[in-house]
């Protein structure tokens, strides 16, 4: 009798997660990142590039090439500047 399959998390969305948590906190260089989840920086490149897609805004800090999410950024997608709407509005019922 076969098991029911599983359905595993996506690695990349939870790298890009995990990888904005961490610069968050602290700053780091794409090397020092891709070290960390064992990746090539060509694929935390593609994830910083993620990042900046949902605008996250991802600072570079001049002459070392170490990136960070400013402090003072919304937690919040309510509060996040060029906020974008959802595709329903207010008076839309979702569950009509």
């Amino acid at each position: 009798m076969r098991r029911a399959h599983r359905r595993r998390p996506n690695g990349r969305v939870l790298r890009t997660i995990k990888c904005l948590r961490l610069l968050e906190r602290a700053c780091y260089s794409a090397e020092d990142l891709a070290g960390h989840f064992r990746v090539s920086k060509r694929t935390i490149y593609r994830d910083l590039r993620l990042l900046v897609e949902a605008d996250v805004p991802l600072v570079r800090r001049n002459g070392d090439r170490r990136y960070h999410v400013p402090y003072h950024w919304p937690q919040t997608a309510a509060d996040a500047p060029g906020r974008r709407e959802p595709p329903w509005t207010s008076d839309d019922s979702i569950a009509s």
